[in-house]
């Protein structure tokens, strides 16, 4: 050159690396491609049932002439502590998750591990099973304070029973108390009436 002579190793020369946004294709949630899923965007909303607690997604940097150089990284927040490496274009599953608020993050990183890519974020919310769910809750909970309002009302009326028939067996005995009494004034009138007759007739 007019600069001068340039001298360079072929050997030494580093592979350049370009840095390609990380990608999720194949969202499935139990093995069915999910038609909700919107792989354009870097972070989004998913709401399964309860039932629908298995997912697995492929992570991939595309480049079509440097693919080798990637690596993926991921992690379930709620499961994984920390970051998940595999190479590129490998399938995440993830299986039997507990019902709950999930945040998945997945990047892609160089193999000299000096540059990542943005990260792309998915919130995932596996929703409660039916008998779990507040409203079956508040259900079961008013029927429990009718069923022990039944049970008061059953153990009240029974004492009002036994009060009602021990106070009938005090009536009764009350009763045949007074009865006897009166009976026995009446026969003692009885009998004085006839002493006054016969003592009249004597005195005659």
């Amino acid at each position: 050159t007019p600069e001068g002579v340039i001298k360079f190793k072929p050997n030494e020369l580093k592979k350049r690396v370009i840095t390609r946004p990380v990608q999720i294709n194949n969202f499935k949630v139990n093995d069915s491609l999910y038609s909700q899923f919107n792989y354009l965007k870097d972070t989004q909303e998913i709401k399964l049932k309860s039932q629908e607690n298995f997912f697995s997604l492929e992570g991939i940097v595309v480049d079509l002439y440097q693919a080798d150089q990637y690596l993926i990284e991921f992690k379930l927040n709620g499961i994984d502590k920390e970051w998940i490496t595999e190479k590129n274009g490998s399938i995440i599953r993830y299986s039997n998750l507990p019902f709950g608020i999930y945040n998945f993050l997945i990047r892609g990183q160089t193999k000299d591990l000096k540059t990542i890519t943005q990260v792309k974020s998915i919130n995932i919310t596996i929703l409660p099973p039916w008998y779990l769910t507040w409203w079956f809750q508040l259900l079961m909970s008013i029927v429990l304070l009718f069923i022990f309002f039944l049970v008061y009302l059953f153990w009240k009326n029974r004492i009002l029973e036994k009060q009602r028939i021990e106070f009938e067996k005090k009536q009764i005995v009350e009763d045949e108390r007074l009865r006897i009494a009166r009976d026995m004034h009446d026969d003692l009138g009885s009998s004085l009436s006839a002493l006054n007759l016969i003592s009249g007739n004597l005195k005659q």
